[in-house]
């Protein structure tokens, strides 16, 4: 066999060789987006697998839209994971065991349904000028300063800024004399605080249920096993005394210790008498279902 002949074997058996190995897409940003089954965005966090390893929190950069992740690789072997329930505890999956293979430019999971939380007031509402122009009026710079505090710290689970902001929302309108206003936002303020205390006890929120109805009533209040939970973390974590009397309670050295909670100024969240005592809690208030 001649020298030309052995080289065109050679070059042959390259091209069959690439032609049978398996092809992997090329690196890219992948979008992945989270809503409810009624099209409403939902701030969640995402696992990954790859090539059926452990499921691990995939990073990304959140969006109006949804999280903006790159990966290496986007095929088959990559599968993807919403949590079960959102970053707030408004929202669970109606099928949490379902999962997504890797597939730009997007993967969707839009199976989320409202929990007795988000029965009761609208994340998205709070995070749109809109509805808070309704409140100071369509000229104030003080709604779209609302909004996109409540919309940044949603999108980054700034717990303890959330609890502090609803806390003096809830306070200044039972001080006006709307008691029914302020049930919403402590209502939220509650679950805000309880999240921010799994996210640092390091407790998987899927199945832990923060709120439950109290008997004889239609309001929320602490499960049993939450109340127990903030009390351990108060005494483990903030050194409280067994005779102080924020221990059991979401109070102020509770949601300060938690995320964003350094960073918020109680007094820009204290509503004017004007605005307290006019306040529509309506427009917060979820869309039918």
């Amino acid at each position: 066999m001649t020298s030309d002949q052995m080289r065109g074997l050679s070059f042959a058996a390259m091209a069959s060789a690439a032609l049978a190995a398996p092809t992997m897409a090329s690196a890219d940003f992948l979008l992945i987006r989270t809503m409810s089954t009624q099209g409403v965005p939902v701030s969640s966090k995402i696992e990954m697998s790859v090539d059926n390893a452990a499921w691990t929190d995939l990073e990304g950069e959140a969006s109006g839209t949804g999280t903006k992740v790159f990966l290496s690789k986007c095929d088959g072997s990559v599968r993807l994971k919403a949590y079960k329930r959102d970053r707030m505890g408004f929202y669970t999956r109606s099928k949490p065991d379902d999962v997504r293979f890797c597939q730009t430019p997007e993967v969707v999971f839009n199976d989320y349904v409202r929990t007795a939380v988000g029965q009761v007031i609208s994340p998205d509402s709070l995070g749109n000028p809109k509805a808070w122009e309704s409140i100071f009026g369509s000229d104030s710079l003080q709604a779209t300063k609302y909004a996109d505090a409540f919309r940044d710290a949603l999108g980054k689970g700034d717990y303890g800024y959330i609890a502090i902001a609803t806390s003096e929302l809830a306070a200044s309108l039972r001080k006006a004399g709307s008691p029914k206003a302020a049930y919403p936002f402590e209502t939220m303020a509650l679950q805000s605080t309880m999240s921010g205390i799994l996210q640092q006890k390091g407790v998987d929120p899927d199945d832990f249920q923060v709120l439950d109805v109290t008997p004889g009533s239609d309001r929320l209040t602490l499960t049993p096993k939450a109340q127990d939970l903030l009390i351990e973390y108060q005494k483990t974590e903030l050194g409280l005394s067994p005779t102080s009397k924020e221990l059991g309670k979401t109070g102020w050295t509770t949601m300060k210790s938690l995320a964003g909670g350094e960073e918020v100024k109680a007094v820009e969240w204290k509503l004017p008498a004007t605005e307290a005592t006019h306040f529509d809690q309506s427009v917060f208030a979820p869309p039918p279902m």
